[in-house]
């Protein structure tokens, strides 16, 4: 509060072009970005109004996140696909990339998909590296998972006795 007059304001959000009309009410931010702020007292009967003052709200993106439902898994030499689940901070938009020209990544609804998995060796490994972009109010973000192709087992069988044989 001041003696002798009411505070008011005015903000602008895109750097001075427009701004708001004067106005008893403080400005804030909800969002990462910076709002320029003009302000002075309006004096009352006995006093004059002050001098404008400038000022700025500054608020910075947050650190991003991706988050992984595991960092790795490994599938025996034959499979198809695999797939686990990714979350963001934000509303940075998800994508994802390999480093496996055979196999294929993608996403959908959280849920990311190795694909074309089904002939790579035993012992290849699939790194699928998810990214979050910078959103309204976080910072870009990625994280890794990976896959590892390991030797399939040989089913069971059976060996048919051999007959004895002569010399």
């Amino acid at each position: 509060n001041v003696v002798g007059g009411t505070i008011q304001y005015k903000a602008s959000t895109d750097n001075g072009n427009t701004w708001s009309d004067w106005t008893t009410v403080k400005p804030s931010r909800t969002n990462a970005g910076t709002t320029l702020v003009k302000a002075y007292v309006k004096g009352d009967a006995n006093h004059s109004d002050s001098e404008e003052v400038s000022g700025t709200i500054k608020v910075n993106k947050a650190a991003g996140k991706v988050t992984l439902s595991d960092t790795g898994a490994s599938v025996p030499y034959g499979t198809t696909s695999a797939a686990f689940t990714a979350t963001r901070l934000g509303d940075g938009e998800l994508s994802v990339t390999d480093d496996n020209a055979t196999a294929e990544a993608s996403i959908s609804n959280g849920t990311v998909t190795i694909s074309n998995i089904g002939s790579l060796a035993q012992g290849t490994k699939v790194v699928v590296t998810v990214s979050a972009a910078a959103g309204t109010n976080y910072n870009a973000a990625s994280a890794t998972y990976t896959l590892t192709i390991n030797a399939k087992s040989i089913a069971n069988f059976t060996v048919n006795a051999i007959a004895d044989q002569t010399y």
